[in-house]
């Protein structure tokens, strides 16, 4: 008697616990104005794998499923090809129904219905494109006007924008400390906060959120910035220019400024601003600063960098990393590089005065260099 007393006990435990795990199944029921039939595709990380699926399009009707093991972002297609744009739509993934309307031309999504961590998402997106639209004079007319005191006034506001964006940013992420999508952020922009902050945030996630994937990645960016974050001493870099074959040693630059970017020839916006480094090293050419360019690319790639050096008068020193060949000490593992471009200025004494990925990150370091060489032009 206490033997099946015992036996039915443990099983309505089971029965209990396994009522209590939540289901890791997402289901999507959907429609796309405008379009009757075609194929529709969706991509994101399922458990243990990235997924890619797919889906007829019938009466403008569609629909997916799948597991995940937390919300995940996905991204919807109408051609089946890898390459993601910034124009992808995207959907954030939680384990229930939800309700998806696209529109075909443009190719976006309209609404969402089901998912919270998505409605979060909408959140910021909707904060941030108010902050754009308030700058977007600005904006649009950096890359076109010709008049100089004007495009500096132009770039002063381009960086004023980002340092906004970033604290909006941040305290979106501060009022969201139990969403999915702030350590999603987080993972992708940790570069633009101090180590302080990042851990007041962190510590605030709770452990699901902590051992997430992200929560993962993210404790993991943060401890790898107590060593190339600003204020620190750099690690030493050498190698050989892969242009001239020439030696080169960071340690023998002590005593220069040292401004160095990370760039790759399949990474356009490190194209776009390779002419706006060009220009700041012509200007300080006789000064006390060197500069350095890291190609992080394909092998095969090679002789095309080598044809850009020329074509985009990169005058300078030029090292190369082999693109996912992360070997010790590989140059973007020293300094933890992950997005590109990613801009790198170091004072004389080997201190990182300045770091930043993209344009903010070049036009901060611009605004440095004008500080230390501006009297003296």
């Amino acid at each position: 008697m206490k033997k099946n007393l015992l036996l039915t006990s443990l099983l309505l435990l089971a029965i209990k616990a396994f009522a209590q795990t939540p289901d890791s199944t997402f289901k999507i029921s959907g429609n796309i104005s405008k379009l009757d039939k075609g194929m529709l595709y969706i991509s994101y990380q399922g458990i243990n794998k990235y997924i890619v699926d797919s889906s007829k399009i019938i009466n403008g009707n569609f629909e997916f499923s799948g597991k995940i093991a937390q919300p995940e972002i996905a991204y919807l297609k109408l051609v089946n090809t890898q390459m993601l744009d910034n124009n992808t739509p995207y959907v954030y993934l939680e384990p229930k129904l939800m309700q998806v309307q696209l529109s075909n031309n443009p190719f976006a999504v309209v609404t969402v219905k089901g998912s919270k961590t998505h409605d979060e998402l909408m959140e910021w997106k909707t904060a941030n494109n108010s902050l754009k639209q308030k700058f977007s004079g600005a904006l649009s007319r950096l890359d076109t006007e010709t008049d100089t005191a004007k495009h500096k006034l132009l770039q002063d506001s381009m960086v004023l924008y980002y340092d906004q964006k970033f604290a909006v940013e941040y305290d979106f992420i501060k009022s969201h400390p139990q969403s999915y999508f702030s350590p999603y952020l987080l993972v992708l922009h940790y570069r633009n906060y101090t180590v302080a902050q990042l851990n007041e945030i962190y510590n605030k996630f709770g452990s699901q959120l902590q051992t997430s994937v992200n929560g993962k990645l993210l404790l993991k960016d943060i401890n790898s910035m107590s060593a190339d974050s600003r204020g620190t001493i750099t690690a030493n870099i050498t190698g050989k220019d892969y242009v001239n074959n020439e030696d080169f040693d960071l340690s023998k630059l002590k005593g220069k400024y040292v401004i160095i970017d990370f760039w790759g020839s399949w990474c356009v916006p490190c194209i776009k601003l390779i002419p706006a480094i060009a220009a700041e090293h012509e200007k300080y050419k006789d000064k006390n600063i060197a500069f350095v360019s890291v190609a992080y690319d394909q092998d095969g790639n090679q002789n095309k960098c080598r044809e850009l050096v020329k074509q985009l008068r990169m005058s300078w020193v030029n090292l190369w990393q082999t693109q996912g060949k992360h070997t010790d000490p590989g140059i973007t593992n020293t300094f933890d590089v992950g997005v590109f471009p990613t801009i790198i200025l170091i004072d004389p004494q080997g201190k990182i005065l300045e770091r930043g990925d993209a344009e903010y990150g070049f036009l901060k370091c611009k605004a440095v260099l004008e500080k230390v060489f501006g009297n003296s032009l």
